[in-house]
């Protein structure tokens, strides 16, 4: 059989790479073509530790060191490597669950209308490296996948198993995104999405997320900041839903309203967030709008449009939103 490359950049992670790796070998050597570890420019023990695994489990770990530093870079880099006929994504600092391979293989080997399996997942917490608590993400059956991503539904990376065709579409227009800092596995399957991948759930909790709070990861960002950095990502999502053949108009009006939402609530947290062009009233999902923010956000909207009257800043003044009060700036 031997069915799937699994793809793991690493940085930094020898303390966590063995069970990683091992996470791997239990999926059962009959579904595993290669392990691919890429590392990337790491400075602790890494390489040593990849060393003495290689040993342990020879002709099955490839080790290459990246030539462009950046998580991304070395995903890419990987896949170049790889010959699997799916693929599965891994971070160095998580794992993979028994019967992860097996349950979803099974399942992409007997329905071939699908490129891409997910599963449910476990987030484990950490803090200073002293586990915490568990928590069971449950999934399910969504009839538009695009729509869910767009709503920042998110899954980590090594819940997915994918087929080596849709990999290899993907790789041909850029792969991951290198200048992506954060959110890439959102990046990354929303894209897989809009290119026509198709989406289907199978039940069953098969990887772990861990959650560090003592890490310099991108995961430690500043909300607000996090905010900033992903309006470019949406701006591309609508771009290519815009330019998107496949997808039919009526539903690029829906995606774009979902877009314009996540802009419109972003610039409510970070009010130094500016929009490319004027958004619409209209071109707003407002049921996705917490009902606390549906009073303010008219006027943060305008304000945002270039449309900001005495009125409006007496509003925002009342309001006492930040946001919408640096309108008089």
């Amino acid at each position: 059989m031997s069915f799937v490359s699994i793809i793991i950049p690493n940085y930094n992670n020898a303390k966590h790479l063995p069970k990683c790796i091992d996470s791997c070998i239990w999926q059962g050597k009959e579904y595993l073509k290669e392990i691919i570890v890429v590392d990337d420019f790491s400075t602790d023990d890494s390489l040593a530790v990849l060393g003495k695994l290689d040993k342990k489990y020879p002709n099955l770990i490839k080790i290459i060191k990246n030539t462009q530093k950046g998580a991304n870079n070395a995903r890419n880099l990987g896949f170049s490597f790889s010959s699997g006929e799916y693929i599965q994504w891994l971070d160095s600092d998580d794992v993979l669950k028994s019967g992860k391979l097996r349950t979803q293989v099974d399942f992409l080997s007997t329905h071939f209308l699908y490129e891409f399996v997910y599963s449910d997942w476990q987030n484990n917490y950490y803090k200073d490296g002293i586990y915490e608590r568990e928590e069971v993400m449950l999934s399910k059956v969504y009839e538009d996948y695009l729509l869910e991503l767009l709503k920042d539904n998110w899954q980590p990376c090594h819940s997915y198993l994918m087929r080596r065709n849709i990999a290899e579409k993907i790789h041909r227009k850029g792969g991951w995104n290198s200048k992506t800092i954060v959110d890439q596995d959102r990046e990354y399957f929303t894209f897989c999405a809009i290119e026509g991948g198709r989406f289907f759930y199978v039940p069953g909790t098969f990887c772990i997320y861990n959650r560090w709070q003592d890490t310099g990861s991108t995961s430690g960002i500043d909300f607000k900041e996090r905010l900033k950095l992903n309006i470019p990502l949406l701006y591309s999502f609508k771009d290519n839903i815009n330019a998107s053949s496949e997808i039919k108009d009526e539903m690029k009006k829906v995606y774009n309203k979902i877009i314009n939402t996540e802009l419109l609530v972003s610039a409510y947290y970070n009010s130094e967030i500016e929009f490319r062009e004027k958004i619409a009233q209209s071109s707003i999902k407002w049921s996705r709008v917490h009902w606390k923010m549906r009073m303010v956000l008219p006027f943060l909207l305008m304000k945002k449009n270039g449309r900001v009257s005495k009125r409006l800043k007496q509003l925002a003044k009342k309001a006492e939103n930040p946001a919408i009060a640096k309108a008089e700036g």
